[in-house]
């Protein structure tokens, strides 16, 4: 994205964004909750904003960064309510940019000039920040929001370090349109100079001396090539930061479609989240005012009750998205999980007995199609009608299913 275009950004966030922050939102104060009050009594929480930016709109609409600094002073005061001890909730937000950093400085500090205690504002990027953290926070559940303008700064090595410590999870913002086009610069053959040489040659007067005009056209192809190689050396130095190691953009030229391509490259990004550390995976697509797909927001957890707890802040913040009830309506259909393959998994581990299905009960089937599918809360009501229309319902209990054992597959 161009500086003009990040102004733009900042002057007044799209009703998409908005959307995103709800989720942010909803999620964080879910997550602090739950880590604050489960029996390991921690006594320190973090949470990270790896790209700041300015903490907030020139319409007074709150950033990522504010949103942050708000829910850990009330959740903090509410905890501490609530279970009659003080807890910590730092809160580190990293912005490269020295006028969006000052700008940041601005809007956090409080009526004396000072930053709240348990809020540092840092210069220059995770990766550059992450042994530091990864030393003083050692112990500390936390939570990271990544969100670079378009894909470049994504560093998967520093992802990696932070998810390591213990009930670490990452929310990434991430860009399948910058990817491809990173794909393609760093897969596109050189153009052919050759060609182009015969062409301008074409053009010239031969009753003149072309000399000082064939210097400059080999001056021109010259600066040609060594610009092409820079930008598809850089593609590639980025693609790796992200990727890792592997030849993603020739998988990419095989896929038949751009929505395929699209797939695939959060789909790839997804997997080298899991294999990081964090294996329970939530694609979380955001539409835009004209209900296309802007970009994804992937949440990659440790354990599978994280994955439960985003699915269920991702549908309460639908109902109260500013966006158009079309816009939400394909949000949620693009996010709907397959729901046979669902099905399936779920007579391979809960198959031959009677089970419960309400969400909470001890290996409820409810709780287990959130946790370990792809089916989001909305799509629960259409596996139970395909359980009662199997007339598995238990004549015991309508509140329990009698599940045969299923194939390992839906194939």
């Amino acid at each position: 994205m161009a500086a003009a275009s990040h102004k733009k950004h900042f002057d007044r966030f799209p009703l998409h964004t908005k959307c995103k922050h709800g989720i942010l939102s909803e999620y964080l104060r879910t997550w602090v909750a739950k880590v604050a009050l489960d029996k390991r009594d921690h006594q320190h929480l973090l949470l990270v904003d790896a790209f700041a930016g300015t903490g907030g709109d020139g319409e007074g609409n709150p950033g990522s960064p504010l949103i942050m600094v708000k829910i850990a002073r009330e959740m903090a005061r509410a905890v501490e309510e609530r279970r009659g001890r003080p807890i910590t909730i730092d809160v580190v937000l990293i912005e490269r940019h020295a006028g969006r950093r000052a700008r940041l400085y601005e809007r956090i500090r409080g009526p004396r000039g000072v930053l709240p205690q348990n809020v540092t504002i840092l210069d220059g990027t995770l990766s550059a920040h992450a042994d530091r953290l990864a030393a003083q926070y050692d112990t500390a559940p936390a939570v990271c929001f990544i969100d670079p303008f378009g894909v470049k700064g994504i560093d998967l090595p520093a992802v990696r370090e932070f998810l390591a410590g213990p009930q670490r999870e990452v929310v990434v913002q991430f860009n399948p349109t910058g990817a491809l086009r990173l794909a393609g610069a760093a897969h596109r053959k050189s153009p052919r100079q050759r060609n182009k040489l015969r062409a301008q040659w074409a053009t010239l007067d031969l009753f003149r001396d072309n000399a000082v005009t064939l210097e400059a056209m080999n001056r021109s192809i010259i600066r040609s090539q060594s610009s092409f190689k820079a930008a598809k050396h850089s593609a590639q130095i980025v693609l790796g930061e992200i990727y890792g190691d592997g030849d993603l953009p020739a998988a990419i030229a095989t896929q038949p479609s751009r929505e395929a391509r699209i797939e695939l490259v959060v789909e790839e990004f997804g997997k080298r989240l899991a294999d990081a550390g964090a294996p329970y995976l939530t694609r979380l697509p955001i539409f835009n005012e004209r209900g296309r797909l802007q970009y994804v927001m992937l949440h990659a957890s440790p354990h599978p009750v994280g994955r439960q707890a985003m699915k269920e802040c991702y549908q309460a913040a639908l109902n109260k998205c500013p966006l158009s009830a079309e816009a939400v309506r394909r949000m949620r259909v693009n996010a709907d999980g397959d729901v046979e393959q669902a099905f399936y998994a779920l007579g391979r581990a809960r198959g031959g007995g009677e089970v419960l299905w309400a969400k909470g009960a001890a290996g409820s089937i409810a709780d287990f199609l959130i946790r370990e599918t792809d089916l989001f809360p909305w799509q629960l009501k259409e596996v139970k009608q395909i359980l009662d229309g199997a007339g598995w319902r238990s004549k015991a209990s309508r509140h329990t299913y009698h599940l045969p054992p299923l194939p390992d597959s839906a194939d």
